[in-house]
């Protein structure tokens, strides 16, 4: 019974094994390949005759197939090895052509890249080429000699950030006893500033032609800002200038100044008295409402006045010192002559805002008058990165067993503002519920506007009427300066010596600027600096009110 079994298990192998034979033909080279397909049918054919052979062996045939089924059981095995490892080679052939099919790719790829890549080298040449031409022309607003002016001499410095720089400066002769002086300082840099910067030059109007003498320098600020106001109405779009008529017959000067940074005069005579013209206006395209104040000096033999651009205030100073006390110094430093007192303003910094510089220094004496307009050379890039860097705000938040943290760096623009206190206040809530102090860090802050400053005063006073205990560490004495000048009691009074470690994680607030809100926040921030004093309020109500007349303006259009 067992041998029935056996033979009739031999005659289905035997059938088997030709089903598969015939099967090989069909079998795709590119799954084996060739090589492997011939040997596995060699295989195939010796296992058939070793199955044909013990199936007719249980028939009784056996004699003629003997000889044959000894071979094919010697070879079977031999070839069955061959073709796994025919198989083997054949995939690791199929490997490598892959790879190199890839690498093939690759380099078309690179080649296509490189291609690119020469493309958009041509391009930034174009550009550069473009930017070199923009502060040439740029450079064409500027002047080149000062007017000769019998006793007064006048030296300046240009220092854009960029290629091109929103900042402006001009000396013009009105007629022979009039001469007007100004600087002027477009938002931002590049070349929208400079289109803004030319724009504010075009529409400059300064002498009277009806009346033969030269136009008040609050009527030619109101008439720029009016101009500027209806046409110039994107957020952040706006110019601070500082102009003034001199007299040189009675060497006296009429000021005007539109939101820009203070005009300082040192005294050489008596005790070296200094006086600071103030912005007597908000800046120029805020409000076609705004109004403009002026201020009168006589100069005397020997005083200096120099006008400046805020980008001098961002910049950092080896002493900790403000703007305002670094041109004091310098202009007190009678042994320098005119271009040597603004090369001495620039060089008591150490580093850069990332904003233009314009220095003009008026002298009655004869001395003579220099410009320098030249543009400085370019930084290599990693130090341009990482004043670029420097430059820009930036606002993270964290907490810790010692409380809730914001950190600021960089220039606080009032762009941010409006981002800053919304993080200052979730940092007031989440301190309140848990119970800890609020933290504000500025190891690594440049320079404050006027609206970050008010800001702050704001979120200190938020803070405690909200009980919350308020830390301001790593305040430099240039930030304290500013604190102390605008009466920020309630933030000075924060103010800590003691440094609370900055957690190891803090989370970066990407989306910081908001233009949107930016007219708004402007307006609270400086409210809250108003309040403070009658210094304040001097300073900033004229701004204060020509905002809020502004808002209601936009908000009627709305309704309407």
């Amino acid at each position: 019974m067992h041998a029935d079994w056996v033979a009739v298990l031999d005659v289905f192998a035997a059938l088997a094994s030709m089903a598969a034979m015939a099967t090989i033909p069909f079998i795709p080279a590119e799954r084996f390949g060739v090589s492997a397909r011939r040997i596995l049918a060699v295989a195939v054919t010796l296992y058939t005759f070793v199955t044909t052979a013990n199936a007719l062996e249980h028939l009784g045939v056996t004699a003629a197939f003997d000889p044959v089924e000894d071979v094919a059981e010697v070879m079977f095995f031999p070839f069955v090895l061959f073709f796994f490892y025919a198989v083997r080679l054949w995939s690791e052939t199929q490997q490598r052509l892959a790879a190199e099919r890839h690498l093939r790719e690759l380099n078309g790829v690179l080649e296509s890249t490189e291609q690119v890549n020469r493309l958009l080298a041509d391009q930034a040449d174009l550009i550069q080429e473009d930017f070199s031409r923009a502060a040439e022309i740029h450079r064409t607003l500027l002047p080149r000699d000062a007017p000769d002016i019998a006793g007064v001499s006048v030296c300046a410095i240009y220092r854009p950030s960029h290629h091109v720089g929103g900042d402006l400066y001009d000396i013009v002769r009105l007629d022979d006893r009039y001469v007007g002086i100004y600087v002027a300082d477009a938002t931002g840099h590049g070349v929208a500033a400079a289109m803004l910067a030319m724009m504010f030059k075009n529409r400059l109007r300064l002498w009277d032609a009806d009346a033969g003498v030269p136009l008040p320098p609050a009527r030619v600020m109101a008439d720029v800002n009016v101009w500027l106001a209806e046409r110039c109405q994107g957020p952040g779009m706006f110019v601070t200038a500082a102009y003034g008529v001199l007299d040189t017959r009675t060497h006296r000067l009429t000021v005007a100044s539109a939101g820009h940074p203070p005009v300082v005069l040192h005294r050489r005579s008596g005790d070296g008295e200094v006086l600071e013209v103030r912005a007597t206006g908000p800046a120029l395209g805020l409000s076609s409402d705004a109004w403009f104040g002026e201020v009168q000096v006589d100069l005397k033999p020997d005083d200096r006045l120099m006008m400046y651009t805020d980008g001098l205030s961002g910049v950092n100073d080896r002493r900790g010192a403000t703007a305002v006390e670094r041109v004091t110094d310098a202009l007190k430093r009678r042994s320098l002559d005119g271009m040597e007192v603004l090369h001495a303003v620039l060089g008591s910094c150490n580093g850069t805002s990332g904003d233009d510089v314009t220095l003009l220094l008026v002298e009655l004496r004869s001395a003579p008058s220099r410009m320098d307009n030249v543009e400085p050379v370019a930084p290599a890039e990693p130090v341009a990165a990482k004043q670029a860097d420097s430059a820009r705000c930036r606002i993270a938040t964290g907490r810790s067993e010692r409380g809730i943290m914001v950190r600021l760096e960089g220039v606080g623009q009032w762009t941010y503002a409006a981002r800053f206190h919304d993080v200052g206040m979730t940092g007031i809530r989440e301190a309140l519920d848990d119970d800890v102090r609020l933290i504000f860090e500025f190891a690594d802050c440049v320079h404050l506007d006027s609206t970050f400053l008010g800001t702050i005063h704001e979120l200190a006073a938020s803070a405690e009427t909200c009980g919350v205990e308020v830390m301001m560490q790593d305040v430099s004495p240039c930030l304290r300066g500013l604190f102390e000048e605008l009466g920020m009691d309630r933030v000075l009074r924060h103010v800590t010596s003691t440094r609370t470690p900055m957690p190891t994680e803090m989370t970066w607030i990407e989306d910081a600027a908001d233009m949107q809100r930016g007219q708004q926040r402007v307006l609270f921030a400086h409210e809250a600096l108003a309040a403070l004093n009658e210094g304040n309020r001097e300073q900033f109500g004229k701004l204060v009110e020509a905002l809020r007349t502004e808002i209601r303006g936009q908000s009627g259009k709305l309704m309407h």
